[in-house]
Order: C-alpha cells, then sequence, then structure tokens
C-alpha cells in the first residue's frame, strides 16, 4: 500500500508523488521532504520547466499535520506545506 504526498505551496499546489508505507515508516520528516522535492526536480526538469525546477531548491516544506502511519489509509493524502 501506498500513501499519496501532496505538495501544498504556491506555484507547486497539486504536485504529487507515491511512498510505500514501508518506505515511509523509515524515513524522518527531512528524508520524504528531499524525497518529495528531488522527484519534482525530476519531473520540471523532464516537461523542460527548468524555472520551476530551479525554484523546487529554496522551497521550504513541512508536513502539515503529524500522522501516525500505522493508521493511514489508501485514501488520505499527506500535505506538504511550505513555511
Amino acid at each position: 500500500m501506498s500513501i499519496t504526498i501532496q505538495v501544498s505551496a504556491k506555484y507547486y499546489w497539486g504536485f504529487r508523488c507515491n511512498l510505500s508505507i514501508n518506505q515511509i515508516k523509515k524515513m524522518s520528516e527531512e528524508q520524504i521532504v528531499g524525497y518529495v522535492k528531488k522527484e519534482m526536480e525530476i519531473f520540471f526538469k523532464s516537461n523542460n520547466l527548468l524555472d520551476l525546477s530551479e525554484g523546487v531548491k529554496e522551497l521550504k516544506l513541512h508536513i502539515h499535520d503529524k500522522i501516525n502511519i500505522d493508521e493511514f489509509h489508501n485514501e488520505k493524502i499527506l500535505y506538504l506545506c511550505s513555511c
């Protein structure tokens, strides 16, 4: 089972990626944010959106609501919000 992670930030709102619950359980918040930012950079570069890709480096994200992964269901979304 995987968890959908969605970015909530100006210009980047709605970007989504997925991570398995097993992966997320092994990661810190900083690692989750780093993973998502890397996925964003790859996506934007591969679609020739270089300004958006460069902006990801300056983006400061955090998990909106602390969650208990064991209680997380497939239909929920984990939000990463800008500071």
